[in-house]
């Protein structure tokens, strides 16, 4: 029986569907949602499966995203991650640390020098360019363009928000890691769109997740 003191932990914990409990790093996923629940040292984060909201942890290395059936393309230059839950395919190929969203199967090319973040929640196309640490965020089609060469768009002075921080081109990354929603010396992801889960383990640089079985193609310098 689970105790309704849950909030009361001082951890942050994440209740999977099967009644179980998981913390630290762990990853919570809804299998009846297209959210993702990202837990990076002991940060949860909770979705909204309706929405097209992002809500981040000021103080955590750690992104979630969710806009009814969202998707997350990520290639750094280290480990990479495509994901395509509309069985199109995603091909992405960055020079940073970067994220391209498309739920409607349309294409998003994005390109960066630093560690950005291009969402499209409607299927339109993103194109972003940075030469800081920036977000340009789109749910509903239309573009927001940002460009800093410092800390921007919900970063506090320290650059350590939106899964960012100021000392690598990460998201949801730990400062010295290739890592997304990972422990900083693991290599496992878990993530959840349709109500299937992937487990995945990266030994190279790329990491390709489909949840229709469709293959994700990725490029990395890295």
């Amino acid at each position: 029986m689970i105790s309704h003191d849950l909030d009361r932990l001082s951890y942050p914990i994440i209740l999977f569907d099967d009644g179980k409990l998981s913390c630290c790093d762990d990853i919570g996923l809804y299998s009846t949602g297209d959210d993702i629940g990202l837990n990076s040292t002991g940060d949860a984060i909770r979705l909204n499966s309706t929405g097209d909201d992002i809500r981040l942890n000021s103080t955590g290395d750690d992104i979630g995203l969710n806009s009814t059936g969202d998707d997350i393309g990520l290639s750094y230059t280290g480990a990479d991650i495509g994901l395509n839950s509309s069985g199109d395919d995603t091909r992405l190929s960055y020079t940073g640390a970067d994220i391209g969203l498309n739920s409607s199967g349309d294409d998003t090319r994005l390109s960066y020098t630093g560690a950005d973040i291009g969402l499209n929640s409607s299927g339109d196309d993103t194109r972003l360019s940075y030469t800081g640490a920036d977000i340009g965020m789109n749910s509903s089609g239309d573009d927001t363009g940002l460009n800093s060469t410092g800390d921007d768009t919900g970063m506090n002075s320290t650059g350590d928000d939106i899964g960012m921080n100021s000392t690598g081109a990460d998201i949801g990354l730990s400062s010295t890691g290739d890592d997304i929603r990972l422990s900083s010396t693991g290599d496992d992801i878990g993530m959840n769109s349709t109500g299937d889960d992937f487990g995945m383990n990266y030994t190279g640089a790329d990491i390709g997740m489909n949840s229709t079985g469709d293959d994700i193609g990725m490029n990395s310098t890295g």
